[in-house]
């Protein structure tokens, strides 16, 4: 059997470490060899592979600043190296690592992270049935009455926190107004209380302080929501009402698990929408008759079609 080595290096993964090592885990499970995935770093990757399922490991410390031949004195990946058949290194520092311990011959997948057909044809979406829907939200300590939208950033350090705030106030602030013009044209003494929204992020995201600056100043101090685990999507998404692109750039494989589990998704095919734009399209893609979604059989086939991606 083929002896395939993958290679990792945990300074730059390119969908992040929880979904760049989820896809590495269901790629191997898709193609028949025998898997081995070399770490690079500590134990943030270490504790990511576990999480992901990835069983046959081995940790290296980053090589950064390793000169050629310290990094060659190193010789349980020396070895692996030796044994492999076929390398494949799934980050730009990987690549650059597998060169500088003198292999000669390997095959570049950090691109394939980024491509949507690869995406879809490979993540194993069985990873949604992980998600418990009413323990998750009920670990987020939610009323009936919210409806929580995650925002979709496959890179949440490059990503600011700011945009989503604002759109999703925005958003809160249109639905009210709708609520009391409802009541007014009704006659109501009162006008329904409109849905919560609360923002779904991950704790490593952007300027945040700004973000809840704008939340406490809107008078919505509780509506963000920072949950580590949106980094491993599948375990998360199921639970929630919509979610959100602000830069389609760095949304790619995040995007493709919301659309997994049936979400409608808003934000830019190409380039990032304004605010308001994306609040207007969130109110109406939130208030409009549920549309029949297709099977994920069927998605995987002909693509996200079905994906509520909405463009100026």
């Amino acid at each position: 059997m083929t002896r395939t080595l993958h290679i990792l290096d945990q300074r730059d993964a390119p969908a992040g470490l929880g979904q760049t090592l989820g896809l590495i885990a269901d790629a191997q499970a898709r193609e028949p060899a025998q898997h081995h995935t070399l770490l690079l770093g500590g134990e943030p990757i270490r504790t990511a592979a576990r999480r992901v399922g990835l069983t046959h490991t081995t940790l290296q410390p980053s090589p950064r600043g390793l000169t050629h031949a310290a990094l060659a004195l190193r010789r349980e990946p020396r070895d692996l190296l030796a044994s492999a058949d076929r390398v494949e290194c799934w980050s730009i520092q990987a690549a650059d690592y597998a060169a500088r311990v003198g292999c000669r011959t390997f095959q570049p997948r950090f691109g394939q992270v980024g491509d949507t057909g690869f995406a879809r044809q490979t993540i194993a979406e069985d990873r949604l049935g992980e998600c418990d829907r009413e323990a998750v939200r009920n670990r987020w300590g939610l009323s009936p009455n919210d409806q929580v939208i995650a925002l979709l950033c496959d890179r949440p350090a490059a990503q600011s926190a700011l945009p989503a705030s604002l759109t999703i106030v925005l958003a809160q602030e249109t639905r009210r107004a709708q609520n009391a013009d409802d009541a007014r044209q009704a006659k109501r003494l009162a006008p329904t209380p409109a849905p919560t929204l609360r923002l779904l992020i991950p704790p490593d995201l952007a300027k945040l302080v700004d973000a809840e600056r704008v939340y406490t100043e809107a008078g919505y101090p509780d509506l963000l929501l920072q949950d580590p685990d949106l980094a491993y999507p599948w375990s998360v998404l199921p639970a929630c009402d919509g979610a959100l692109i602000i830069n389609p750039q760095l949304a790619g494989l995040s995007a493709i698990w919301a659309k997994a589990a049936n979400l409608p998704t808003i934000g830019g095919q190409d380039t990032p929408l304004p605010p308001k734009h994306l609040a207007r399209q969130l109110v109406k893609a939130l208030t409009q008759s549920p549309c029949k979604l297709k099977p994920w059989a069927l998605f995987r086939a002909t693509g996200p079609t079905n994906l509520h991606i909405r463009t100026p």
